[in-house]
């Protein structure tokens, strides 16, 4: 049987429990998002993206983001293109002047699988949309699915991003805040900051052992006010 010291004490532990949650809002509060950088947002991710080893191509017009992939093909002779990319026709007009695409689509015939895949090792340049940019920290975020495979933004040393400034949010935090659609929509959904990099045990650090060596982000206009 227990003795009345631990029943008060049990009275006491539930008391303050009820008295604590009477106390608690009663409305949710919702997502607490940080404040993040202000200001101009594309000078900042521009700053970060350029600290984290990657290159930024801020244009004006849609031949003008043409014309910067063109300079970025030469020395190369394969690509890989994926996803929604601002700029209609790009890879026809690669194939058209010579490159060699390399077909996303993975056969089901293991024969075929095992040639397909032995394409990627000569696959040079990886051709993507983004699905946001982060000032905060000069990332890009792209998510994989049926239609946009992640070979090419993973395989190649080469990655070059196709983006609209009105897809820039100041940070992580506000990009699912607004896009929370973006984690369950895909197979998955990456944040790139720069080229892949490696640190062995004495820190030194390699690009390109695990993913792309260079990362060039091409900036356009807005395609719509957001």
């Amino acid at each position: 049987m227990r003795d009345g010291r631990a029943v008060d004490r049990d009275a006491f532990l539930l008391r303050a429990a009820v008295g604590t949650f009477a106390e608690a809002p009663t409305a949710d509060p919702g997502p607490l998002v940080p404040e993040g950088p202000t200001g101009d947002l594309l000078k900042r991710f521009c700053d970060e993206l350029t600290a984290a080893a990657g290159t930024p191509h801020p244009v004006h017009t849609v031949d003008e983001a043409l014309e910067v992939v063109l300079d970025l093909m030469q020395g190369h002779r394969t690509f890989m293109a994926r996803g929604n990319l601002p700029v209609p026709g790009l890879a026809g007009r690669l194939i058209h002047d010579g490159y060699h695409i390399v077909n996303s689509d993975v056969p089901t015939d293991p024969a075929e699988r095992r040639r397909h895949q032995l394409e990627y090792e000569s696959l040079e340049v990886g051709i993507t949309g983004v699905d946001g940019l982060l000032a905060e920290s000069g990332s890009i975020v792209v998510t994989s699915g049926r239609e946009a495979p992640r070979m090419a933004s993973l395989i190649p040393e080469t990655h070059i991003a196709l983006a609209t400034t009105d897809q820039m949010y100041r940070s992580l935090s506000h990009f699912l805040f607004e896009r929370p659609d973006t984690v369950t929509n895909g197979s998955n959904m990456v944040v790139i900051t720069g080229p892949s990099r490696t640190g062995d045990i004495e820190q030194t650090i390699t690009l390109g052992v695990h993913g792309p060596r260079t990362l060039h982000v091409v900036l356009l206009p807005p395609r719509s006010p957001r």
